[in-house]
């Protein structure tokens, strides 16, 4: 992502890449049906597992998506993929670019409670709000002070 021109161009081939994941999961589903209708169960299991052991986007692909949509102001498409990257667990880094989306939404409370989450499963993201301009205007805010540490 860092090596493309821009976001936008970075989301197209995120498209991309999610597009033809999916295509590829629809043409074993596909092969599956046609196996069963007419018997061949053996080769319908084979593409089960082919079906199976497809790598699901995994939550960096989303969280990288998710921050291309946050460089372009597009704070609600960022937070799904934010969601997205953390169905299977909650990650300090991706609830981190949360907190930004939602202050930047306005959402004050809700970027703060994302903010708690990172700062608790990672010390660390409470030395990066000493230098983070984006959470500035929370400043004289008591729960971002308490959050922080400062």
């Amino acid at each position: 992502m860092i090596q493309l021109k821009n976001s936008a161009e970075a989301i197209e081939c995120f498209n991309k890449a999610s597009e033809e994941r999916n295509q590829q999961y629809l043409q074993n589903s596909k092969k599956i049906d046609q196996m069963k209708k007419v018997h061949k169960f053996e080769k319908a299991l084979q593409y089960t597992d082919l079906t199976v052991n497809e790598k699901p986007l995994d939550s960096e692909f989303w969280h990288n998506k998710g921050i291309a949509f946050f460089k372009l102001k597009k704070y609600k498409d960022a937070i799904d993929c934010f969601t997205k990257a953390q169905e299977v667990k909650e990650i300090p880094k991706i609830l981190y670019d949360q907190a930004k989306c939602e202050l930047f939404l306005g959402n004050e409370e809700k970027g703060l409670d994302f903010l708690e989450k990172s700062c608790n499963l990672d010390p660390t993201s409470r030395e990066k709000l000493r230098v983070d301009n984006d959470f500035s205007q929370l400043s004289n805010n008591k729960k971002f002070r308490t959050i922080s540490g400062f």
